[in-house]
């Protein structure tokens, strides 16, 4: 039995909804080293198969676009949120607004 591409769209729907539940501890308490960077990579983690369930949802080609460029964007947010976690986890620099905007 073959799934349609809209029961798969909800289901990565659903799923990075889900994911969206890890972020209650890390804002729940800001102030633990690593849960700044775990925070901006867990938004990452679960944009990606928002991104993706859109993607299968949405039959317009500039709506499909626009979910692949969700998914550029989590990609980049897992991995500058891995390295934020990995240097405050280990040094406890966070480096300043400066720095983080470019």
């Amino acid at each position: 039995m073959a799934l349609s591409s809209g029961v798969v769209g909800v289901g990565y729907l659903a799923m990075g909804t889900a994911l969206l539940f890890l972020l209650r501890e890390p804002l729940r308490h800001p102030d633990t080293p690593g849960s700044r960077g775990f925070a901006l990579a867990v938004l990452g983690i679960a944009l990606w198969p928002i991104g993706l369930g859109n993607e299968y949802l949405v039959a317009s080609p500039d709506l499909s676009v626009a979910a692949w460029n969700v998914r550029l964007l989590a990609a980049s947010l897992i991995a500058v949120g891995w390295l934020l976690l990995a240097v405050e986890s280990t040094t406890g620099w966070w480096p300043s607004r400066r720095a983080l905007v470019p």
